[in-house]
């Protein structure tokens, strides 16, 4: 359980992570998810998705694919997609000059990535285990 000093603490760095401010950081932030792709809504893999759900759903003994093998194909796909965009990540800075600051570009933008990263992975823990 947290202390009272912990709570007052989360309640303080809340108060400043309020996002950006400015109009131009808002515009700005409302399109890093367009960069790669991995935050967008709805998925082009839908038949992908679906024949991967049904092949979960026949391990599991039943005819249509259950909500949990759909978010568990989603979230696989979502994992390849996020590996695909690694791998492009790391092309482009093996093509760089790998000055130091093509090196913090490289840190930065595979921890914007991992996000995604973790939250496809969580998602595919749970819906495995729902299976």
């Amino acid at each position: 359980m947290a202390s009272a000093r912990q709570i007052a603490a989360n309640r303080k760095n809340a108060q400043r992570s309020t996002g950006p401010i400015s109009q131009a950081g808002k515009t700005r932030a409302a399109k890093n998810a367009l960069q790669h792709g991995l935050a967008r809504t709805g998925s082009p893999f839908r038949q992908e998705i679906e024949g991967f759900a049904r092949l979960l759903s026949k391990d599991t003994n039943q005819d249509d694919p259950t909500f949990a093998s759909v978010e568990a194909a989603y979230a696989q796909l979502t994992l390849l997609q996020v590996r695909k965009v690694k791998a492009t990540i790391f092309n482009r800075f093996f093509k760089s000059d790998r000055t130091l600051d093509d090196s913090i570009r490289l840190n930065e933008e595979l921890r914007k990535i991992e996000r995604y990263e973790k939250r496809a992975f969580s998602r595919r823990k749970r819906a495995v285990q729902n299976l």
